[in-house]
């Protein structure tokens, strides 16, 4: 059974081990333009500390994880040996009931498999960046999701 939990400077070294084994099976050669030791103090002091982020734990461990800036995810990487179980899906889904705006990403174009599983969940690309737009020099894209517009009951007036 998958737990979600908020995520404290204490899980870095998990959730990096996540971020990093997630990046690898999806975008092999992936710049690193960060060492270990600086993704690590990141995480723990800024994306840890500084951002809402929901881990998702199964047996005590954590498995995945989702950052969250305003309306922005920063991150969304759940453990590759547990893909398509439903970990990313119930993490985005529980960012999606808290933002009555709507949400937005950035994916790597190249990322096939996470575009599509965004897409799949309603996001729509709305522009697209050249390398020049991170640190890891790739083409990406910008994702959005909008709530459905609310429709008023019967009996009451729009």
């Amino acid at each position: 059974m998958t737990v979600l939990r908020p995520g404290t400077p204490a899980d870095a070294p998990a959730l990096v081990a996540i971020h990093r084994a997630a990046l690898d099976a999806a975008l092999p050669g992936l710049a690193r333009p960060w060492t270990e030791a600086e993704t690590l103090a990141w995480f723990a002091g800024e994306l840890l500390a500084r951002r809402r982020v929901t881990v998702a734990e199964q047996a005590g461990q954590p498995v995945g994880y989702l950052a969250l800036a305003g309306d922005e995810v920063l991150h969304l990487h759940v453990a590759p040996a547990l893909h398509r179980r439903g970990i990313g899906t119930t993490l985005l889904e529980t960012a999606k009931a808290a933002a009555p705006g709507g949400l937005r990403l950035a994916c790597f174009r190249r990322n096939r498999t996470a575009l599509a599983f965004y897409r799949r969940r309603g996001f729509r690309p709305i522009a697209c960046r050249d390398a020049t737009a991170n640190a890891e020099g790739e083409r990406d894209v910008i994702l959005a999701w909008a709530p459905p517009p609310s429709t008023p009951r019967q009996g009451e007036s729009a």
